[in-house]
């Protein structure tokens, strides 16, 4: 079985522990890193073999350095997690997806299903729908 690599980012405090706690209870994931800012996450990803990159806040106003996070980690899926539970998955193409047709967002115990989701929803060729 292949194993979903995840790297957290800027994931604080009670929302990093209930992420690490949803991760751990997976044989199938496990947590390669958590780092404290976006900006190292496109290197930490690629020399850990990341799949998934969840960081913890919504992309809503997109800056430069969000950006640059999405560009470098083109083979890799961020999953941002806003404050009030809510899952999107951000894409190169900066397209948005709702994770959770719940209006409270997504719950502790379904974040891991919103991380398999994130990872086997992205394209497996560039230009693959």
């Amino acid at each position: 079985m292949r194993r979903t690599r995840v790297l957290l980012a800027e994931m604080p405090g009670w929302r990093g522990e209930i992420v690490k706690d949803a991760i751990a209870g997976q044989p199938d994931m496990e947590l390669v890193d958590d780092i404290p800012t976006c900006a190292s996450a496109p290197a930490v990803a690629s020399k850990k073999g990341a799949h998934v990159v969840v960081i913890g806040r919504e992309l809503s106003q997109l800056t430069g350095s969000d950006l640059d996070l999405l560009r470098a980690c083109d083979k890799t899926a961020v999953l941002a997690l806003a404050s009030d539970g809510r899952a999107f998955l951000y894409e190169l193409r900066v397209r948005k997806i709702p994770l959770s047709s719940q209006p409270e967002g997504v719950s502790p115990a379904c974040l891991p299903d919103a991380i398999r989701e994130a990872c086997h929803r992205r394209p497996s060729r560039p230009g693959e729908l």
